[in-house]
């Protein structure tokens, strides 16, 4: 059906305990930080620093940046790239301890203000607050301003606040990359997550355009065709779609964070006139993947149309 959809909650933590077990331990480096990047015919060359002021080189015939929306690499290979723009709001973000049970998942839109509950598989609860301020604020503890700003919201928002350690609460403000978006690959070197589309998070899309990325990175590459040529067969699948999702994305985050109060009334009316059907089958065509270029197989491989 065309409203078919099939979610998968993960925390990130599992899902990076995941990625790395796929992989040889010694593979792995971290506490490491990009520092440049330089081409070559055949290679390409990362200059980097680690935690202990240590530097070193490495050279591969493709580099591959997923080092966030400030990406080092990005940075490197496209100079000219606007710099991320903030999106007027910021986030918190939280895990309760223990379990929670929910009667049901949602969000819930106020006055520049959004507050968003989802039950993980092992029935804590994963949440997230957005509010209208300056870049840069913050606070003594968060947690305290989550409660001062949402505490008194309908339940459990609240109970689920209170029952996530303080300093466990993440603050991030929300920035994006300018449209149109950059190039996704420059010669040798691929662009993926953050470091290619940075999108507000208001479709809960971020995390996903980076999986959806990597599998058509590495379906590119399996042609076997030179590197160049998969680069820029990723660029031409992956540009389209992520520019999509940030324009829609953006939209939302204006619709969402809007705190005029007769805007706020009349969204509120609106949004209740919406069939639920309808807007489940919306949803649907928004995160439906994936690409026709490739076919979900393997581990986690579901029907066409689902999202992973």
């Amino acid at each position: 059906m065309e409203n078919d959809l099939s979610v998968l909650v993960l925390h990130r933590a599992e899902l990076h305990e995941c990625l790395l077990a796929a992989v040889p331990p010694d593979l792995v480096r971290t506490g490491a930080t990009v520092v440049d990047v330089a081409q070559g015919k055949s290679s390409a060359t990362v200059s980097y620093r680690t935690d202990h002021e240590n530097e070193g080189v490495l050279t591969a015939a493709l580099v591959v940046g997923d080092d966030g929306i400030r990406s080092r690499v990005r940075g490197s290979v496209l100079p000219e790239a606007g710099a991320p723009r903030y999106a007027g709001f910021t986030t918190w973000r939280g895990v309760t301890d223990e379990p929670y049970p929910l009667d049901q998942q949602s969000e819930s839109w106020g006055r520049g203000a959004v507050f968003g509950l989802t039950q993980l598989p092992d029935e804590r609860v994963y949440w997230f607050a957005t509010a209208n301020a300056p870049p840069g604020t913050h606070h003594t503890d968060e947690r305290d301003e989550v409660l001062r700003r949402f505490g008194s919201w309908h339940a459990p928002v609240g109970d689920v606040v209170r029952s996530t350690p303080s300093e466990s609460v993440l603050k991030h403000d929300i920035y994006s990359h300018p449209r149109p978006l950059s190039p996704f690959a420059v010669g040798r070197v691929a662009l993926l997550g953050d470091a290619a589309p940075a999108v507000t998070p208001n479709l809960g899309q971020g995390a996903c355009l980076a999986l959806e990325d990597a599998v058509i990175l590495a379906a590119e590459l399996a042609k076997g065709e030179p590197v160049e040529r998969a680069l820029a067969g990723y660029d031409a699948d992956r540009r389209p779609r992520a520019e999509q999702i940030s324009k829609m994305s953006e939209r939302m985050s204006r619709l969402a964070q809007v705190d005029n109060p007769a805007i706020t009334a009349m969204r509120g009316v609106l949004m209740a006139m919406i069939p639920s059907k309808v807007a489940a089958i919306s949803l649907a065509r928004t995160v439906a993947w994936p690409s026709e270029s490739v076919k979900p197989a393997g581990c986690g491989a579901g029907r066409e149309g689902e999202t992973p």
